[in-house]
């Protein structure tokens, strides 16, 4: 549904695939992306791609055949895709590249596939969290993803690998809400604090 404010009310946009005002009558995700001032577009994760709204009218379908989960434009104009099937990055000339979990790469690559969150922090790294494998940092710079689980032997790590939502404040904490408890990241130490219960806090 739309919100139309010069009316009071709701407009709904339903699911046509010919006209491609949906590619999915599911929608997972929703981001605002401003070009120019007076050019913006409305980015739409579905369980079939992504449907781009300029100015408001529905136009190109991206990542046909992909579960989005999670949308983020970054600082840099590029736009990343969080799917069930890895991690997708749009560039500014609409080039895709895919980034899967692989077995064989579990030092630097991605931790898992089905992905539900993302964050840039304000080194222009990538966060990810993901669905049973913790969060992962990807580095813009070298390429390299670096990966953060829960370990109870581990004193600093995640609560959690359930990752449910993430945010970046701007003191350049990451917080990563996650199945048990909220965690804050301190990009100066590399390690988490947890927050179980209001007022409680543990390393």
């Amino acid at each position: 549904n739309k919100y139309v404010p010069q009316t009071s009310a709701f407009r709904n946009v339903k699911y046509d695939l010919m006209q491609k005002t949906l590619p999915s009558p599911m929608v997972n995700a929703i981001a605002r992306k401003s070009t120019t001032q007076a050019h913006y577009e409305e980015w739409f994760g579905t369980q079939n791609g992504v449907v781009v709204y300029q100015n408001g009218v529905p136009g190109r379908v991206v990542a046909s055949g992909f579960v989005i989960t999670a949308i983020l434009h970054d600082s840099q104009g590029a736009t990343w895709l969080g799917t069930e099937s890895g991690l997708l990055r749009i560039d500014a000339r609409g080039r895709e590249t895919h980034f899967e979990y692989s077995p064989d790469n579990q030092s630097d690559g991605l931790s898992d596939n089905l992905i539900t969150a993302l964050a840039e922090d304000q080194r222009g790294n990538i966060w990810i969290g993901t669905q049973g494998s913790g969060v992962s940092r990807f580095d813009t710079h070298t390429q390299r993803f670096t990966n953060y689980w829960s370990d109870a032997e581990m004193r600093g790590s995640l609560s959690d690998n359930f990752v449910f939502s993430l945010l970046v404040g701007k003191n350049g904490m990451v917080w990563v809400g996650t199945n048990n408890g909220l965690n804050r990241y301190n990009p100066e130490t590399d390690n988490f604090t947890t927050f179980i219960q209001i007022g409680r806090a543990h390393v």
